[in-house]
């Protein structure tokens, strides 16, 4: 056996161990990972460390947190949830994911620990980057929450060696788990804040700000919210489009105004700018320009929930962007009854309603279709729907417009890597 076969069954081995955990599973408790964390011997994993929640901007709000970070000259670890096509998109370390063997290494130094046979999915890999940011020795870790706030791992983490918990917008997804309620959702996600700690809120609903307001009080933690952006980084032109990017921006640069001093810093405003100039997300509002005669501009975006697709149709308002077609999937978790209007509204001509093969949780495209109305195309696959869509787009001259799921969004970029906003070393096929 050749030394790279050798690697990549290795590598097939470590898939598959992390796959058979369960990617989905959900168990709420911190008990298994604080035990595999004591184990570990409590790890701190930077000098600073920010905990992000909330439902929706987590990805954006960390990702401007760890580019202001870098762009002052730190070193600086991200993990974020989920990931699109490879799962070494959840940890990086100065913009750039591990690299396989780096994977494979963490990944026996977690399972060595007493007790790892016993965490989910998520929780590995929380402790993974948790060891892969201690060897990097980052002076920042930025970790995003992966479910609710109260009961994550990540929150088992920040309780020990966090300094800051940001909340992005708060609104209805997974009730089933964290309530049914915008405000019990709140509360749960309030968990993260532990008795002395502090924490930075975006705009919120007024359910929302009420409860986290009230929770963080009472467990004795503090909230703040995040200020206007200074007059230069307000007018300063964004790679990311959508004015709720604006506020995502804001937030982090709040947070980051905090951190300096404790990081021995003075905060850029031209960092800033830069950061903003350059600093795009994958599937989130992400515009990827076509050819003419070819192909039409294809726009993606992760929303999944009411309050995200909201969002993008006022972002597509304010860049004048009207989809020619929509590629549109939804979760049998969803509210399809309010997420339908808001998908129907964005274009004037047909909505293709893609199978999702070997997800048992999305809904059928028929029975999408049907739910959407005469407008709507049921097709078997992404890449059927992909393709008409670009046909009917092309003819009509305007953008295809990919949304309603994430997992809709990891089948299109599976079938185009090139079109992920990632530096050129990530453009690889699925794992393993």
């Amino acid at each position: 056996m050749t030394v790279s076969s050798s690697r990549a069954k290795a590598w097939a081995e470590i898939w598959s161990q992390l796959e058979a955990r369960g990617q989905f599973r959900m168990d709420l408790s911190l008990d298994r990972i604080e035990r595999v964390l004591d184990n570990m011997g409590r790890v701190r994993p930077a000098t600073a460390l920010v905990q992000v929640c909330g439902t929706n901007g987590k990805g954006s709000t960390a990702g401007y947190l760890a580019a202001l970070a870098k762009a002052h000259g730190l070193r600086v670890g991200l993990f974020l949830s989920p990931h699109l096509v490879s799962m070494r998109e959840r940890v990086r370390v100065d913009g750039a994911r591990l690299h396989r063997k780096d994977w494979m290494d963490l990944s026996k130094r977690v399972m060595a620990v007493r007790g790892s046979t016993e965490l989910t999915y998520f929780e590995f890999v929380t402790a993974l980057a948790v060891l892969a940011f201690e060897r990097a020795a980052v002076d920042l870790a930025v970790m995003e929450t992966g479910l609710g706030g109260t009961y994550d791992a990540v929150t088992a983490i920040a309780k020990a060696a966090g300094d800051l918990v940001l909340y992005t917008p708060i609104a209805l997804d997974h009730q089933e788990h964290l309530g049914p309620d915008v405000a019990s959702i709140a509360r749960d996600k309030a968990g993260a804040v532990s008795p002395g700690g502090i924490a930075l809120s975006g705009p919120q609903s007024s359910e929302a700000a009420g409860a986290l307001t009230e929770t963080i009080g009472r467990a004795g933690g503090f909230l703040d919210w995040a200020g206007a952006l200074p007059e230069a980084l307000a007018d300063a032109p964004k790679a990311a489009l959508g004015p709720h990017q604006r506020d995502n921006f804001a937030l982090a640069w709040t947070a980051w105004k905090r951190l300096c001093p404790r990081l021995h810093l003075v905060p850029s405003l031209e960092a800033g700018a830069k950061v903003l100039a350059e600093t795009q997300f994958t599937g989130r509002m992400q515009v990827v320009p076509g050819e003419p005669g070819r192909r039409p501009d294809v726009v993606l975006d992760g929303g999944h929930n009411p309050h995200g697709m909201a969002a993008l149709h006022r972002a597509l308002d304010a860049e004048g962007l009207r989809p020619a077609a929509v590629v549109f999937a939804c979760l049998d978790d969803k509210d399809l009854d309010e997420i339908a209007p808001l998908a129907l509204g964005m274009t004037d001509g047909p909505v293709f309603t893609p199978g999702l093969p070997g997800l048992s949780r999305a809904r059928p495209a028929e029975e999408l279709a049907a739910a959407l109305g005469p407008c709507a195309r049921a097709a078997a696959n992404p890449a059927e729907a992909l393709d008409a869509a670009m046909g009917v787009a092309l003819d009509a001259g305007g953008p295809v417009l990919v949304c309603g799921s994430l997992y809709l969004l990891a089948a299109c970029y599976a079938l185009h890597p090139s079109w992920m906003a990632e530096p050129p070393d990530f453009r690889l096929p699925p794992e393993p």
